[in-house]
């Protein structure tokens, strides 16, 4: 997962950003992201679906160890800079189809850190729904990812004088869930390449009123993952949707890699946003128009009927030829006879 640069800021900024940026410059280093960071008892835990389960089969991971989202009918959405290769369900590999990737981009033609193609096989899950809105600001929200694990505790010393808790991570390729809020509105955020419209969430002690029950950060190897809010939180069973895809953290500093520490961001690329050219790309009748052989074309009803039509009227044609020259004989015969 990577560590981008925001392009501009939300009119509110960012909390905690906006406080410390005076004090500190944020890291926008290049690195990978992994399995989500848990602030709850050890970290080790949700590791099978959460009992309001938004897609936990769904997300799967790269052969490397980057995530992915199935979102149905054999296409897969990452982050673009994780890119396309073998990836694998449920301990399954699944191969990418040659000539399928399609990267997203941007109203103005630049790319987004968004990538889509297909696998060689149907999967026997769910198509996703994806939002047709951002995520409300302070709306709790879920992720999933397949990356590293909370390792131990780290607490640095800040310039301020204070103590900056947070932990380790440990590469293992681990699938779990998390939760946390939305903190600001999207934004576009400049990674490398991309130029992505993302939001912000932050990473939180549990105990605080902006921490969720189980927090969580992205890590090495959670780019890909999924993102879900509600479709409508106000409605008394809100249905999940896809809302989201991991893409990068950022950090203070001269903080060491590989860690997460209490205030860092995930960048999450905002799926309304793109919603419309990602389901040009999945939508069934495009994926059958390029699975068809390409055939002649065919002729119109008028024409069909015409062609049918031609084969009578020549045989009414030759009919009344016939008739007419054996008319034109016994004509000739009698005025022979008289």
């Amino acid at each position: 997962m990577t560590r981008p640069h925001v392009l501009f800021s939300s009119a509110a900024l960012i909390r905690g950003l906006a406080q410390l940026s005076a004090v500190f410059a944020l890291a926008f280093l290049p690195g990978y992201g992994t399995a989500l960071i848990l602030d709850r008892g050890d970290g080790l835990g949700n590791t099978t679906a959460p009992e309001d389960d938004p897609g936990w089969a769904n997300i799967g991971h790269h052969l490397g160890s980057p995530s992915v989202v199935y979102l149905g009918n054999r296409w897969i959405l990452t982050a673009h800079h994780v890119g396309a290769s073998i990836v694998i369900f449920d301990g399954k590999r699944y191969n990418p189809v040659s000539g399928s990737p399609a990267s997203l981009r941007n109203p103005d033609g630049t790319l987004a850190d968004l990538l889509l193609f297909q696998i060689d096989e149907d999967l026997p899950l769910p198509s996703l729904s994806i939002s047709k809105t951002p995520a409300r600001v302070g709306e709790e929200v879920m992720l999933i990812a397949a990356g590293s694990s909370r390792g131990g505790r780290v607490t640095l010393e800040s310039e301020t004088g204070g103590l900056l808790d947070g932990y380790l991570w440990v590469e293992d390729q681990t699938k779990r869930w998390g939760t946390n809020r939305v903190e600001a509105r999207p934004q576009l955020v400049e990674n490398r390449e991309t130029r992505t419209m993302s939001f912000p969430i932050l990473f939180d002690r549990i105990e605080t009123p902006m921490g969720t029950r189980h927090e969580a950060s992205a890590g090495r190897g959670d780019s890909g993952g999924a993102l879900f809010a509600h479709a409508n939180s106000y409605d008394a069973n809100p249905a999940w949707v896809l809302s989201g895809i991991l893409i990068s953290v950022s950090g203070r500093a001269g903080h060491p890699a590989n860690t997460s520490f209490y205030g860092d961001i995930t960048w999450v690329a905002d799926l309304s946003f793109y919603r419309d050219e990602i389901l040009r790309h999945t939508s069934p009748e495009t994926v059958q128009m390029a699975d068809l052989e390409p055939n002649e074309p065919e002729q119109s009803a008028e024409a069909s009927g015409s062609a049918k039509r031609d084969p009578i009227r020549a045989a009414a044609l030759a009919l009344v030829l016939i008739v007419a020259v054996l008319i034109w004989r016994i004509a000739r015969r009698r005025s022979f006879g008289n």
